[in-house]
């Protein structure tokens, strides 16, 4: 079996480093292009099925990329990135000015985290854990597609490769790529990241 975890393409939030967690937003025309050269990278390969966050910015990262397949997109809200709550909308630099503590545990000690208004970490972590599992019993073999946020995508390949989630910062994916793990003789290798055509 092998799992390609895809990132949404650009977004205006992330252009300006902005959280959108939850936001229901569009990718932007440079994120179309991202997803559509992606899709010739990985056009040769035969998806055994896709899976998708329900959030706009997933969804039409998905119908790009698999655009003229005749492929079902089916939809997890498991798989949406972390609720930030009251720092939704909110940019880095601004976050960090009214809590530098929170940029400080979410590399130290993310299991201590709970964003204003928003999910803690283990709540993350836990329902996207779920939604890994479900996947996971529901495919022995073949290309499955996951169409996602970076926090999720982070989670998943730390779960798969057996890394701490205190470590999960350590990956990063930017938007419009995918990386890809490879189930092996019962071992789960992570054989692309951040890849780009």
């Amino acid at each position: 079996m092998n799992l390609y975890f895809f990132r949404h393409g650009e977004t205006e939030y992330n252009k300006v480093r902005k959280y959108a967690s939850w936001l229901d937003i569009s990718i932007t025309e440079e994120g179309e292009k991202q997803a559509g050269r992606t899709a010739k990278a990985v056009k040769k390969v035969d998806f055994k099925a896709v899976y998708a966050s329900d959030l706009k910015r997933t969804m039409e990262t998905a119908a790009i990329l698999f655009k003229g397949r005749k492929l079902e997109i089916i939809q997890m809200q498991w798989l949406r990135e972390l609720n930030t709550g009251k720092w939704t909308g909110f940019s880095y630099d601004q976050i960090l000015k009214k809590d530098k503590d929170y940029f400080d545990k979410l590399y130290t000690d993310p299991f201590s985290l709970r964003t204003p208004g928003g999910e803690s970490f283990r709540e993350f972590l836990g329902r996207v854990t779920k939604a890994l599992k479900i996947i996971l019993a529901s495919h022995e073999e073949g290309d499955i597609a996951i169409v996602s946020h970076l926090g999720p995508i982070r989670i998943m390949i730390s779960r798969l490769i057996g890394l701490s989630p205190k470590k999960i910062m350590a990956i990063y994916q930017d938007p419009g790529t995918y990386s890809k793990v490879a189930r092996i003789s019962g071992r789960n290798i992570l054989q692309e990241l951040n890849i780009r055509s």
